[in-house]
């Protein structure tokens, strides 16, 4: 009887201890080694860790992310004109090109053909931005009304570009109706501790969003012309580079 008290006892402080070692994880914001403090401030606004997670794709993690928004906002107003932030930090090697082509390819999944219109030169300027990351590389994109969204690459800027539409449709990459992948926007915007009813999304709207069905989807003519402009800014010299 001492014998199975004692194993209940030892279950039991396992158990603790792998409950407040996961709950000091979460905390930390770790993921897969790659750390995200709770809290950052850019230009006097703070801004709060509200979700982060894994870019899994089959047996190879690419890297994990953070998104942070402004004090007080909730997650179903992450794309209206509010602050918010993205950091990713990378696993592999990725060369600047490939985020050209996927900024490119993730805009085109969340606007229609008259949105991508107007922001088309501001993508073209992020594109002209990118540098090529190591593993450990972190990249972060930071938005605040009024001024802009920054880009920047372990901790250094390397661009401000105005425009809060453009700045919706890039974030829609990653916690947009049409985002790369759905488990990481979940976990991003932490939808599995929110109501089951769906919110009401105010920007940009759903069924501009949903491109495969929209008769003013983006056509292929212009996604041609977009993957042109990205192969001549990579015959461009790189800011910073």
């Amino acid at each position: 009887m001492a014998s199975m008290k004692n194993m209940r006892s030892i279950a039991w402080a396992i158990t603790v201890a792998f409950v407040f070692s996961a709950q000091a994880q979460a905390n930390s914001g770790t993921f897969e080694g790659a750390e995200f403090k709770d809290h950052y401030e850019w230009n006097d606004t703070p801004f709060l860790l509200h979700g982060a997670g894994v870019l899994q794709r089959f047996f190879d993690k690419g890297y994990a992310a953070a998104l942070y928004l402004g004090e007080g906002v909730p997650p179903e107003r992450a794309l209206d004109d509010v602050p918010r932030r993205i950091e990713i930090e990378y696993f592999r090697a990725i060369p600047s090109e490939e985020f050209v082509f996927a900024t490119i390819k993730g805009v085109l999944r969340n606007v229609n053909s008259a949105d991508h219109a107007r922001i088309r030169g501001s993508v073209g300027r992020l594109n002209g931005l990118y540098q090529d990351v190591e593993p450990g590389d972190r990249y972060a994109l930071t938005y605040i009304p009024g001024v802009g969204t920054e880009l920047s690459l372990n901790g250094e800027s390397k661009g401000l570009i105005e425009g809060a539409e453009f700045s919706a449709a890039l974030f829609a990459i990653w916690i947009g109706e049409g985002a790369l992948d759905e488990s990481l926007r979940a976990e991003l915007l932490a939808l599995d501790a929110q109501p089951s009813s769906p919110p009401a999304r105010s920007k940009p709207e759903v069924e501009s969003l949903r491109v495969a069905h929209d008769s003013t989807a983006v056509s292929q003519e212009e996604w041609e012309e977009s993957i042109g402009e990205a192969e001549n800014l990579r015959m461009e010299p790189r800011i910073g580079g």
